[in-house]
């Protein structure tokens, strides 16, 4: 049934919510352009070093504020206990003790200066436990105090061989690993490097390949995976020749952020895995172990309820976290699903099917598992109910980009490592 004049005007209202929904959750309707896994991830190797692996725990888009009310909207339950989660992955990364930990940007929800110092402060748990910290700066933490205000809170956390003069850009070499920690904030909401920055990239690998260590470029907006809007400016770096400075300087790893959930873009000899919003279910964080031949990478969720249970906590979503951040993610696709289901003309029978293909398709997307399920999906004999019920709105074009584009599994990966 058609919804009458009387629903439009509600209807109009939380379909504006539903286009935030995609903002918050890292552009949900851009799709990734990438190379078949046939095309790029090789055979894979069947030999083990012996010697202990490299370690690396990644993270992005932490979004910290202590107020938390100021960015809890409805759209990402979870935020409600933003500081928390926060806390659980700086505790987790002192249990695991990686060799280094990496933040992709956007630490800060809107770069105020009390959040910058607080967290900057938090964070300091991580360096005195002994793992090396690198942090870049995302949009958000610019959008109030500028980069001085950034550099000040973090200045005394973060190690640095070379920096840049013209951006917060700068090099640490850790190991054999020369680790290119960007800073592509280029203003007006655009991602770019100045020239100047290009020019010094250049050297920081040719110093690495002098060297014989192995480059890994850390950015906030993405370099290989292309969203399919105009306005890409707004999550892919803008410099047309970024990508053949990497290859030609022998970087094979890219580590972003931006987009809130997990993607893995493959091409050209290079990988690039964008890291989820660590308030986002399944609420995980990155995991890498890598010798000079290999890189393993995997996600694992945040144990907000070890940290609760550690530290005293007392709110009981916290100490059932996963129950409760699932069960509150569903109850969000269940708010979007009634709007959706107010203008179909599908049978009974073919809307709850297509309900349940939704919920199943956004859940699987947000843990980076839709490779895993796009198969049972598709031969689904609802699969035209799906489409029906999502393409009068914003999640038709997203529902036929991802089925179709999705070709490996963006929760995990092993690649090959070029000497």
């Amino acid at each position: 049934m058609k919804a009458d004049v009387s629903e439009i005007a509600v209807y109009n209202d939380v379909m504006k919510k539903l286009i935030l929904l995609f903002l918050v959750l890292g552009y949900l309707s851009g799709c990734m352009i990438s190379a078949s896994p046939s095309e790029s991830e090789g055979p894979v190797s069947e030999s083990v070093s012996s010697s202990k692996p490299f370690t690396m725990m990644v993270s992005s888009d932490l979004h910290f504020a202590l107020n938390e009310k100021e960015i809890n909207d409805g759209i990402i339950p979870q935020i409600a206990y933003n500081n928390e989660i926060t806390q659980a992955l700086i505790d987790q990364a002192v249990r695991e003790h990686p060799d280094v930990f990496i933040l992709c940007g956007d630490n800060t929800n809107d770069g105020k200066q009390e959040d910058l110092k607080i967290l900057a402060e938090m964070l300091k748990e991580i360096k005195d436990a002994g793992i090396e910290l690198i942090a870049i700066p995302g949009n958000h933490d610019l959008s109030s105090g500028g980069r001085n205000q950034f550099t000040h809170a973090f200045s005394g956390i973060l190690a640095k061989d070379s920096e840049d003069e013209a951006t917060l850009s700068y090099s640490r070499t850790v190991g054999s690993r020369m680790f290119l920690a960007m800073d592509d904030n280029g203003g007006s909401m655009t991602a770019v490097l100045p020239d100047s920055t290009m020019d010094w990239l250049k050297q920081q690998l040719n110093t690495a390949k002098e060297k014989q260590l192995m480059p890994i470029f850390i950015s906030h907006h993405s370099v290989l995976t292309v969203p399919s809007s105009s306005s890409s400016a707004l999550y892919q770096i803008q410099n047309p020749d970024l990508k053949t400075v990497l290859k030609n300087g022998g970087a094979q790893l890219i580590l972003s952020g931006h987009r809130h959930v997990p993607i893995i873009t493959r091409r050209d000899d290079m990988t690039e895995i964008i890291h989820a919003m660590p308030d986002i279910y399944p609420n995980a964080v990155g995991i890498y172990e890598m010798d000079d031949t290999m890189c393993s990478y995997r996600t694992e969720s945040i144990d907000v309820e070890g940290t609760a249970s550690q530290r005293g906590w007392t709110d009981a979503n916290l100490l059932n976290f996963r129950e409760y951040s699932k069960r509150a993610t569903l109850s969000y696709i269940d708010s979007i699903i009634e709007i959706l289901n107010r203008n179909t003309d599908l049978s009974a029978k073919e809307l709850t099917a297509a309900d349940d293909l939704f919920q199943r398709v956004y859940l699987a997307y947000m843990q980076g598992i839709l490779y895993e399920k796009k198969e049972e999906v598709l031969n689904s004999p609802f699969i035209d109910a799906l489409y029906v019920l999502t393409d009068a709105s914003n999640f038709g074009p997203w529902i036929h980009q991802i089925l179709i584009e999705t070709k490996y599994s963006n929760a995990s990966a092993e690649l090959i490592l070029k000497k």
